[in-house]
């Protein structure tokens, strides 16, 4: 299995495998980015070229053939909102609800892809991320053509969930100007900036 993680930088890649339940870290590469990712100034096909550069400089220490590659991407990349519903509302109907509040923050015309985390079955409360397929697209065919299969793509942060889901984990991430704050428990998710 891989790990792939992209900021606007760089790609940082790990590479392991299981020895009777216990991860094993095999490789581990990490590649500077031709140029910067950004969204609002470049077009699918100028995302496909950065990614593809950085991501033939980390095939040269791993190998994607066959593997199962699962992506993780910053969270300033993403749209987010963190919603609870009313008691009356069904689990469909907190979505929706969320989905509206994303577009309302950020009307676009572009394509996205929708994820979202709900807290357990005693929450009412969704957490709900939107991503342009103009950035995911690119990702996903990159991998492929290099014969791995994408199989999962989130943020950061929900990667940091996965640090200690049964109790939940507080995260202080540094920045070039202060800190990121991630904070997720059984029945809540919070993020900020200081």
């Amino acid at each position: 299995m891989i790990h792939l993680s992209i900021s606007d930088s760089h790609l940082l890649c790990l590479q392991w495998s299981e020895n009777n339940g216990n991860p094993i870290l095999l490789s581990v590469s990490n590649k500077a980015l031709p140029k910067t990712l950004n969204l609002v100034e470049q077009s699918e096909n100028e995302i496909i070229s950065v990614i593809n550069a950085g991501l033939h400089l980390v095939r040269e220490d791993i190998s994607f053939e066959g593997q199962q590659v699962y992506v993780t991407i910053p969270d300033f990349f993403t749209n987010s909102v963190f919603v609870s519903s009313d008691e009356d509302m069904t689990e469909n109907d907190t979505w929706d609800f969320a989905l509206w509040s994303i577009k309302q923050r950020w009307p676009s015309d572009s394509k996205v892809e929708n994820f979202g985390r709900s807290f357990g079955e005693n929450s009412n409360n969704l957490y709900a991320i939107s991503i342009s397929t103009t950035f995911t697209e690119p990702i996903k065919m990159a991998i492929q053509e290099l014969g791995g299969e994408p199989i999962w793509m989130g943020t950061e942060s929900s990667v940091f969930y996965g640090l200690n889901p049964t109790q939940g984990c507080t995260v202080f991430f540094i920045n070039k100007t202060g800190y990121n704050y991630y904070q997720f428990s059984q029945s809540s998710f919070q993020s900020g900036i200081a």
